[in-house]
């Protein structure tokens, strides 16, 4: 399944709330950037980048397509409504109910939905985790940790002016978060789906596949080893990319296990 993205040229600068989570402060002095040269990490300790996936699109497009193999058919890409037009180098894709309800809102306001972030990998929602610890860094005033938003779900998305939008994603099944995180919608009625623990056994499925003498335990939960292992992945992505192999009644991809 070919990822839709949208095209590679920073056009939003980050300098708003991104997602809505703690308020902690702290610095990464758990990561030493001479050891995590070419890491997801690296870019984590790195100079600010936009759009921030530029910085690891082979990664995220890997985690992105295993998503696809452990929830094939969930997702649906925002490139096919003409009322919406999605920041550059994000992944454009919403929850499929999620998507049914954003064409309604965009055809009853007949204005275009200018969209920052929808639908996220793991791989992203950790970088922009670390940079608000790191003194809310590179514009990132609050963000979740990387199995926590509903951003990995499909669930949730930032746009421009949520004052003129919020009555309209409200009618059609949308919660608006607060001034904490103005840009921020939920979608809350009840055909979406908690898919947060699937999108983080599509990395831990990835990197078995391309570590299988020290394999995580595939979980749906980032413990302490699966968040190590987020930061020390290769940027540009692994060597062996994402397959799908087979998928028991369970849901889990036998190949992969």
């Amino acid at each position: 399944m070919r990822l839709i993205l949208a095209i590679p040229a920073c056009l939003f600068i980050a300098t708003c709330v991104l997602d809505s989570g703690e308020w902690g402060r702290r610095k990464s002095g758990n990561l030493d950037p001479k050891k995590q040269e070419g890491t997801l990490a690296t870019v984590a300790l790195g100079n600010c980048v936009h759009p921030v996936m530029s910085a690891f699109i082979g990664l995220q497009e890997q985690v992105a397509e295993k998503f696809n193999c452990v929830e094939p058919g969930t997702m649906k890409s925002l490139s096919s409504l003409r009322r919406v037009k999605v920041a550059p180098g994000r992944l454009a894709e919403l929850q499929a109910a999620a998507y049914e309800s954003l064409a309604k809102i965009v055809a009853a306001r007949k204005k275009t939905l200018a969209v920052r972030s929808a639908r996220r990998t793991v791989a992203e929602q950790y970088v922009l985790h670390e940079w608000m610890l790191q003194d809310h860094r590179c514009g990132v005033s609050v963000s979740k940790k990387a199995g926590e938003s509903n951003h990995l779900s499909g669930l949730a998305i930032d746009i421009e002016d949520d004052r003129g939008w919020r009555k309209y994603f409200e009618k059609y099944g949308w919660k608006w978060y607060g001034p904490e995180d103005p840009v921020h919608f939920d979608y809350i009625a009840p055909d979406g789906r908690d898919l947060r623990p699937s999108a983080v056994r599509a990395f831990q499925l990835l990197l078995n596949e391309n570590n299988p003498d020290a394999p995580l335990a595939v979980t749906g939960v980032i413990d302490d080893n699966t968040e190590a292992q987020i930061a020390a992945a290769p940027r540009s992505g692994f060597a062996q990319g994402a397959s799908c192999g087979t998928v028991d009644e369970s849901g889990w991809i036998n190949a992969s296990r």
